[in-house]
């Protein structure tokens, strides 16, 4: 049976236990398909098992509580490893273990433009680091929560585009597409010529898909 053709079998399934309210049922059958991937999913956000467990248990918890209003919009294994996902992030909020996406990105972005002004021995040429950082911030704030999303898990927490494919509800390819739009534009914005002006627009980091995302 094909990975599609399963999927389809287990919403069905997952559907004929919710409707009829046996949603510990359908939490199990959710565990019982999902559950190991999910774990592994968990655990490379952490680099604590017992911690990890947590999350995971959380996770399980509001999954139970969600069956009860679940609609069947969109695919359960999504609508898991998103569940799974913000599960995830607040827990690291919490512990103030989540470093921020600007620090990551503005630490490239400094490199990026600190190199390119030594390679040009022009140093009176070099940004100053509070004009990097307002280019760069001025495209981030720009940044769709799908985008920010999808470059936080490649870079933070290096999980795989495949991965962060299925915990977004998109496309690799898409992934893919997003991490280079983004980095590029930032890039872009802190870079000391003039085209560096026309990344601090934020043109093309919005919540607009790029083209192929289904």
């Amino acid at each position: 049976m094909s990975e599609d053709a399963r999927a389809g079998e287990v919403t069905a399934r997952l559907r004929a236990l919710v409707e009829s309210g046996a949603y510990a049922a359908a939490a199990a059958l959710l565990s019982r398909t999902y559950g190991r991937r999910l774990r592994g999913f968990v655990g490379r956000l952490f680099a604590d098992s017992a911690e990890a467990d947590d999350v995971v248990q959380e996770v399980w918890l509001a999954v139970l509580a969600g069956l009860r209003t679940f609609r069947f919009e969109g695919e359960p294994k999504s609508w898991l490893f998103r569940v799974a996902l913000r599960k995830a992030i607040d827990e690291k909020r919490r512990r103030r273990s989540f470093v921020e996406l600007d620090s990551v990105l503005m630490e490239r972005a400094q490199a990026r433009a600190q190199s390119s002004a030594e390679r040009r021995h022009r140093p009176d040429r070099r940004l100053s680091l509070l004009a990097r950082q307002r280019r760069a911030l001025a495209v981030l704030e720009q940044l769709s929560e799908r985008d920010r999303l999808v470059v936080t898990l490649l870079l933070q927490a290096r999980l795989k585009p495949a991965e962060v494919a299925e915990a977004t509800d998109t496309s690799e390819v898409n992934v893919r597409k997003i991490k280079s739009r983004v980095i590029e534009t930032i890039l872009a914005a802190v870079d000391e010529d003039g085209g560096a002006e026309s990344g601090g627009d934020g043109a093309g980091v919005g919540g607009t898909p790029p083209e192929g995302d289904q």
